[in-house]
């Protein structure tokens, strides 16, 4: 083997070949290498080899100094706290406080800056090496909470001596330590989606965390047209999907070719998505939205979307508009987006036949796809899952739900893959007949309000509006490729508007003619009241004509 040190004797050779003297092209060996040629060529070798080198130092230096700072900062937290606490009780005894006395709740003062300001006898350390005094009543303290989202503003107590007995002190305590300690966590939920709906999801997050912090990045999906990761665990494995809302189709930041134009202001203002309806910056929320919906349902009406939540993940394999992807070092970037286990499947609906698949799993699919208004079910996004013994469909699981719920005023741009598919064309079960008209519309409506309160007044209407046809088109003996007709625009005249558009229309102009009218101004339930009684004589006047067929 020929070492660096032997090229370098051989450079400095005065033999013909290597000499630094000129030579005639016929008198030069073919192939022969010049100086120049060696110096490059181990130049570039050794830039490399130092270049991992430090690379590898770096991440090693980084480990252990987390590995080593870890127990320190929570045992140095916790002293701090202990001293602070007993500081802050010693003067609440000199001064008469009482734990029943009225609190303040925190509001939060920056939807961005997530700080919150509250009043309160002392607050806890910023840092467990500085031990502040006790302040004086009126004193405003800011107090971070990296916890906080961007989303909400929760209300809590603002102090443990002023507030209420729940929690205890002992847990308001815990509590404090605990997201102290965690406040570097390279993921968090967004305040509120983390429900008793998806506790499988807190399993697989945190070791999600641990995989991070061990170097494990997350891998970027070469299909599809936005910023989708594959998270993976320590081993590698992918186990869910994360969908980062500045990542969407036409999203500054996304890594595909549909980057927005930021030339006319901020892009998550209002600006107009891939889809007709919902805007950019809205898929990760609806991922959510359709969650909560399925869970919503009756089990047996429950199409299975995989359990989701609204995290927040920082790591550097995420794309920035401003950033080379082909930099050796990148930096750490801070992203809200869905966070979806992923779903292990055999192939998608495009792989079989359709006539294999049971009409028990088409039919909750497509109940799913008309409450939703879905406007992208193509075939990619139906995965199927075989029997272990067979070669059976056990399951069908739908996914990508980031355009569904669009607005009210934009519902003719749906796409159902399944409404060819033979078992959409045979009637709905009895139970699922009964189970469709037991769902209960304004309790999944206070629970996304509760659960997604940025979700817009338009999608929440477009909820309403497809839930009550697929309750009146089953009321009427109507099956899913029925029902779904009436919200799909005729093939081949995509200017021409849906059954489902012009019944909204109609209502409208019904409201604005009552109006103009002396009579009072309807009301939002009247208004709704009316549609449904447009879409059940719609439905009605649809079985009719199938009977008489």
């Amino acid at each position: 083997m020929c070492t660096v040190q032997d090229i370098m004797t051989m450079a400095n050779d005065h033999s013909p070949a290597w000499s630094g003297r000129p030579q005639l092209p016929h008198q030069r060996p073919s192939g022969a290498l010049t100086r120049a040629d060696v110096r490059e060529e181990v130049g570039k070798a050794l830039a490399t080899f130092a270049e991992d080198v430090l690379r590898q130092e770096l991440d090693r230096l980084q480990a252990d100094l987390k590995s080593l700072l870890r127990p320190l900062q929570r045992q140095d937290l916790s002293a701090a706290l202990d001293e602070w606490w007993s500081r802050a009780e010693r003067t609440a005894d000199k001064k008469g406080f009482s734990c029943c006395k009225d609190e303040e709740p925190l509001t939060t003062s920056s939807l961005d800056t997530g700080t919150t300001s509250a009043t309160a006898l002392g607050s806890p350390p910023a840092s467990p090496l500085s031990l502040p005094e006790a302040a004086p009543d009126s004193v405003k303290v800011e107090v971070a909470t990296p916890v906080l989202s961007a989303f909400s503003s929760p209300t809590m107590p603002s102090s443990p001596l002023l507030g209420h007995f729940e929690p205890s002190r002992k847990d308001w305590r815990r509590s404090f330590v605990e997201n102290a300690t965690k406040a570097n966590r390279k993921i968090q939920y967004v305040h509120g989606s983390k429900c008793s709906e998806n506790d499988e999801v807190n399993t697989v997050l945190e070791e999600a965390i641990k995989a991070l912090e061990d170097g494990v990045k997350p891998h970027l999906v070469e299909d599809g047209l936005g910023g989708t990761y594959f998270v993976k665990d320590r081993n590698e494995a992918f186990v869910a999907v994360f969908k980062p809302r500045d990542e969407e189709p036409l999203a500054p930041n996304n890594p595909k070719v549909h980057a927005c134009d930021q030339s006319n202001g901020r892009w998550g203002q209002a600006q107009k998505g891939l889809k007709e309806g919902v805007l950019v910056g809205e898929a990760a929320i609806n991922e959510y939205a359709a969650f909560l919906v399925d869970q919503a349902s009756l089990p047996s009406l429950r199409a299975g979307v995989c359990p989701t939540a609204l995290v927040r993940v920082a790591n550097s394999a995420f794309h920035s508009a401003s950033e080379d992807r082909r930099s050796a070092f990148r930096s750490v970037k801070d992203k809200v987006g869905s966070f979806q286990l992923f779903a292990k499947h055999d192939c998608t609906s495009e792989d079989m036949g359709p006539g294999r698949f049971p009409d028990e799993h088409v039919h909750r699919i497509a109940a799913l796809d008309i409450r939703l208004c879905n406007t992208d079910r193509h075939s990619g996004n139906i995965l199927v899952r075989k029997a272990a013994s067979s070669s059976e469909v056990e399951a069908l699981v739908p996914i990508d739900h980031g355009y569904a719920l669009p607005g009210l005023d934009s519902l003719g741009e749906v796409t159902f893959e399944w409404l060819s598919w033979p078992a959409a064309k045979r009637p709905f079960s009895q139970a699922m007949r009964e189970e469709i008209r037991a769902i209960d519309v304004d309790e999944v409506e206070s629970t996304l309000l509760k659960r997604v309160p940025m979700l817009r007044c338009q999608c929440l209407a477009t909820l309403r509006t497809c839930t009550a046809l697929l309750q009146q088109g089953v009321e009427a003996g109507l099956t899913a490729h029925d029902i779904g007709s009436l919200m799909a625009r005729p093939e081949g005249g995509e200017e021409q508007p849906s059954v489902l558009e012009e019944l909204v229309a109609e209502s409208r102009r019904r409201v604005a003619s009552e109006e103009d009218s002396e009579v009072p101004e309807p009301s939002p339930e009247e208004r709704m009241s009316l549609l449904k009684d447009l879409i059940a004589a719609k439905c009605k006047a649809l079985a009719a004509e199938k009977a008489s067929a």
